[in-house]
């Protein structure tokens, strides 16, 4: 569904048939959304409804709009984080060019902090460690404590295309280094 001009409401409606769907027999591994013209209330739409996915391994939500100017409930990066957060199966999680700010980011990276299968991550595009080393140091946490051999290591992390630079970009180095 990647490219497929689907808006909020499609989203919406594609979140509400999400159970139907599965009843019938239906294993969604993987979800890419990407580069659709979703809005918040088409984010938190889907976020809500991956509950559900048992089966789901991939997720890309790259270029929908996951700003987070709202309250907990109304923030598309609460709702997926708290989804997501204990998810049995979600390997991979894309959001770039989402407009995800560095507390949106950590908030996100704090819910996966547990997670056993998460290995792909992509955050590029989206202005991260423009509001100091908030970001840079929750994305070094992240890195380093993951106790291996019950968490499978982060194979891929794309952070391309964001303001790391200076003292953040050394956090990180360091948190790739070791």
């Amino acid at each position: 569904l990647n490219h497929y001009k689907m808006d909020d409401q499609l989203a919406v409606n594609f979140a509400a048939a999400l159970p139907q769907l599965l009843a019938q027999g239906v294993q969604i591994e993987s979800l890419l959304l990407g580069h659709n013209p979703i809005g918040v209330k088409g984010c938190i739409a889907v976020a809500g409804a991956l509950g559900s996915c048992l089966h789901l391994r991939r997720l890309d939500l790259s270029g929908c709009d996951l700003s987070d100017n709202r309250d907990a409930q109304t923030n598309p990066t609460s709702v997926l984080g708290e989804t997501l957060k204990n998810h049995p199966t979600i390997e991979a999680l894309a959001v770039a060019k989402t407009r995800l700010s560095d507390r949106a980011a950590t908030g996100l990276l704090h819910n996966f902090e547990a997670h056993r299968t998460l290995n792909e991550l992509d955050m590029s595009g989206n202005s991260l460690g423009s509001a100091g080393l908030e970001f840079a140091t929750a994305m070094a946490e992240f890195i380093t404590n993951r106790p291996e051999p019950d968490f499978p290591a982060l194979r891929k992390l794309s952070l391309g295309w964001n303001a790391l630079r200076g003292a953040a970009a050394e956090v990180l180095a360091a948190a790739l280094g070791s």
